[in-house]
């Protein structure tokens, strides 16, 4: 297994498959249609405020990927932060290899100067064990409610 970095534009179009396999696992807008917005994430990867980490097989099988904002926190300015967007890894690569690709991830947003990674973690897909056994703390949650 190898962890790389990546432009958004240039996996894009190997990540769909997994985007809906994704989305399939743990949507929380159902009925909704999958429909992600390919020109805004571009565009934030072009701006550097999008990181696109991903997770290979042999023979060139994209099997997990895992997508950062990343901007200076409003209300810390000085403080670069790292907030997931989404993060899939196969189901038969689930485990160690994911822990370690989550480590890695964060060790390489270290490297690009963040100074906090927040991740989110889905009731379907709870991961909250791993976040905890690599030093996260859970400090808020969150809830939706369709209005319209």
């Amino acid at each position: 297994m190898e962890f790389k970095r990546g432009s958004i534009q240039e996996y894009w179009d190997k990540a769909i498959p997994l985007f809906k396999r994704h989305h399939d696992e743990t949507g929380s807008m159902e009925g909704a249609e999958f429909n992600p917005a390919k020109e805004k994430y571009f565009a934030l990867d072009q701006s550097g405020n999008a990181k696109l980490f991903v997770a290979i097989e042999k023979e060139d099988h994209l099997c997990g990927y895992c997508i950062f904002f990343v901007f200076p926190h409003h209300h810390y300015q000085d403080h670069l932060w790292a907030v997931q967007d989404v993060l899939f890894v196969e189901k038969e690569h689930r485990g160690f290899t994911a822990c370690r690709f989550v480590a890695w991830c964060d060790e390489e947003l270290k490297k690009d100067g963040v100074k906090v990674v927040a991740r989110l973690v889905h009731p379907k897909n709870d991961y909250s064990r791993l976040l905890e056994s690599l030093g996260y703390n859970l400090v808020e949650m969150g809830y939706m409610r369709k209005v319209n």
